[in-house]
């Protein structure tokens, strides 16, 4: 009877330690923030939606999958090394890649510094999800004269002309509020102020890398996010080329100014 405990323990430790030795080091912790892109998860959903291009012969195949890319994360956020853990296909694969590169990065925290960090993102492929996507963009055209695009990953922050609200400036003011909810979480609390956003206006005129870089309280965050998060824009532009332009921009919540309770309303966009 010992002898058979003692065998199925040493079963276990065998097992544990298998387990143990397959588990790849980077999806161990050892740190109190991990790695993660502006934003967050909800901010990359987004991103997907708004920036995913499905390849046409995967999209004709329906071909679906998730993308894993392992990376390196370095303390001042750069990525310094990545490669494919999960394949797809190889155009579904070049697409995941590209979208991964015009991701910005948060670095991982430990004790309260950044530190360079291994992890991993998934990308997501799914046919049904991308065509719902595709009726929910604004069709109006970002670049009608037609200017080549800039396709590396830059980022200006200064360009012979900056990006413009595909309507206008004096239409992004109406647009926003119009559409903006106060949430009812700050309402009850009486929470006023400004949440500061940056976000990068990208060649196709839509947005990504949303980053609230001064926050108020009260779901007023993601509220701000949600709605510059759908806008379209026409894109900047520096030597005749159509960039990744740096953006910074100020949502005010004050109460009493007369929002839209819009819980019951549609959200559209480009209406104004």
């Amino acid at each position: 009877m010992k002898r058979c405990l003692l065998y199925a323990a040493l079963l276990l430790s065998s097992l544990s330690l298998k387990c143990q030795l397959e588990v790849p080091a980077f999806l161990s912790t050892g740190v109190d923030e991990l790695p993660e892109n502006y934003g967050g998860k909800e901010e990359l959903k987004r991103f997907l939606d708004f920036h995913l291009v499905y390849p046409e012969n995967a999209l004709k195949k329906k071909i679906e999958g998730k993308v894993d890319i392992q990376y390196t994360c370095n303390d001042n956020g750069e990525i310094s090394s990545y490669k494919l853990l999960n394949t797809v296909d190889p155009e579904i694969d070049a697409e995941a890649l590209r979208l991964f590169g015009l991701l910005l990065w948060n670095p991982a925290i430990k004790q309260r510094q950044p530190v360079k960090y291994e992890h991993f993102i998934s990308i997501p492929f799914s046919v049904s999800r991308y065509k719902k996507t595709l009726k929910r963009k604004d069709k109006e055209n970002a670049n009608p004269a037609k200017l080549p695009v800039d396709t590396s990953t830059v980022i200006y922050d200064k360009v012979n002309k900056q990006p413009v609200y595909i309507h206008g400036s004096d239409s992004l003011l109406k647009y926003i509020a119009a559409e903006l909810e106060y949430p009812q979480e700050a309402k009850s609390k009486n929470l006023e102020g400004t949440v500061v956003l940056t976000f990068i206006v990208e060649p196709n005129g839509f947005i990504s890398n949303i980053e609230v870089k001064k926050p108020v309280a009260g779901g007023c965050n993601e509220e701000a996010v949600r709605v510059i998060g759908q806008t379209k824009w026409f894109p900047g532009k520096k030597d005749d080329r159509l960039v990744r332009c740096k953006m910074t921009y100020s949502i005010v919540f004050k109460l009493n100014s007369g929002y839209r309770d819009n819980v019951q309303g549609s959200q559209r966009m480009g209406a104004y």
